[in-house]
């Protein structure tokens, strides 16, 4: 990482720390970056960030100017000035080399997924610079990372795992006395306090989910388009994020359904996100026809995605549930069939505790239930025939989330 006395840290040390005057003396063009930042003066960041960019020999310092003129756009909810000062990494040469620059891109290329909509991407991104920073010691890339990551799961309605992530970032403004970030990361959590429980939100959104699959299974478009605007209603309520694409999906498959078929398709071919994009399709080919092109895509997405077949579960049929082409109603091992189905119906990645408990009933021990636990997870590996079935995430498993397909999840 960038040396701690390096012009970018000591600017970004000083900004997060929240005093009034910046040093000035160190590096005078951008600490008035800053400055115009703090002032909300966008219009002159925007004529000032090109220029100096391109004057500066070191890429950490470009990078560093960067992310202040884009962190300037999103400010603004400008995404089309967002666009033109990410096309300054052009300017700088040799930035996947520095850890910091590393770090930086990422991040940009993060926020231009959750932006997008693409919360797995952008989780993905995340979690990725989360990495960079942590081998690199720059404690401000984990707190901002840890910050978005929870930013992301509030978005897909997963509320404890956004609290746990926010309140990692939190602890780590604390000890960096971050006083900007950690009044961000507050209001989050306050906001986080004010939603209901995350179960009570996905039982009503599967609830609603399987009723809108039930009516267009026997043609019944417009009963189905009513629940999907009474979920869209709930959606709204309840505080879940608006990037929820399963809802653009189930809105085209309901307006396939009213005989609305160009609308629908125009609809689906908008998602973004791959695995949404890929179940939605498959759910498709369930409900009504897929043309070869539809079939050609569905196999390009598979291939994309690494497995010939990922998990499915329909709701039209709780027993259809398929893993790699394994049915799982065909697994003899009714402890692998309880590790799936636990999985499947939890919201959030299980830790060994919640796996002893949901499995065999039992409370967990270390000594006794260590090996246990990476046996059963060995042997599912094994069923199935996906190496990377399970990821292990900051101490808890969970599916691949490459390769869950719960009918058309959010």
């Amino acid at each position: 990482m960038t040396s701690k006395n390096s012009r970018p840290i000591l600017l970004e040390d000083a900004f997060d720390s929240g005093n009034d005057s910046l040093p000035v003396e160190l590096w005078p063009e951008a600490a008035h970056l800053i400055a115009l930042s703090k002032a909300a003066n966008w219009k002159e960041i925007y004529l000032l960030a090109p220029s100096l960019v391109r004057s500066l020999d070191d890429i950490r310092e470009k990078a560093f100017v960067i992310q202040w003129a884009v962190a300037a756009a999103e400010t603004e909810y400008d995404l089309t000035r967002r666009d033109e000062m990410l096309a300054l990494w052009a300017e700088v040469s040799g930035w996947a080399a520095d850890p910091y620059c590393l770090y930086v891109r990422t991040m940009c290329d993060g926020l231009t997924r959750f932006f997008s909509g693409a919360l797995r991407d952008a989780s993905v991104h995340f979690q990725e610079a989360f990495r960079i920073a942590e081998a690199a010691a720059y404690e401000r890339g984990k707190m901002r990372s840890l910050f978005h990551l929870g930013l992301v799961e509030q978005d897909r309605g997963n509320f404890q795992k956004a609290g746990d992530f926010l309140a990692r970032s939190l602890d780590l403004a604390i000890q960096r006395k971050a006083a900007n970030f950690k009044k961000r990361i507050e209001g989050r959590l306050q906001q986080l306090s004010q939603l209901p429980l995350e179960n009570f939100v996905t039982e009503i959104f599967s609830e609603h989910k399987l009723q809108i699959e039930g009516l267009l299974e026997q043609r019944s478009a417009t009963a189905a388009r009513e629940v999907l605007l009474e979920l869209e209603l709930h959606r709204r309520k309840l505080g879940y994020g608006r990037k929820r694409e399963s809802l653009g999906a189930y809105l085209g498959l309901v307006m396939i359904s009213s005989g609305r078929e160009r609308g629908g398709l125009r609809i689906i071919a908008r998602l973004s996100d791959p695995v949404v994009k890929l179940k939605t399709l498959l759910l498709k080919k369930k409900l009504f026809e897929s043309d070869h092109a539809e079939n050609c895509e569905i196999e390009h997405l598979q291939k994309m995605l690494g497995v010939s077949q990922i998990i499915f579960q329909s709701t039209l049929d709780q027993e259809e549930i398929e893993i790699a082409g394994v049915p799982l109603r065909d697994v003899r091992d009714a402890a692998v069939k309880k590790l799936i189905l636990a999985f499947l119906k939890s919201p959030k990645p299980l830790s060994k505790e919640d796996i002893v408990q949901l499995v065999w009933g039992y409370r967990y021990e270390p000594v006794a239930h260590d090996r246990k636990i990476y046996n059963l997870i060995h042997k599912a590996k094994l069923v199935f025939g996906v190496k990377d079935l399970f990821l292990n995430t900051y101490g808890a498993y969970e599916l691949n989330p490459r390769l869950l397909g719960r009918s058309i999840p959010a």
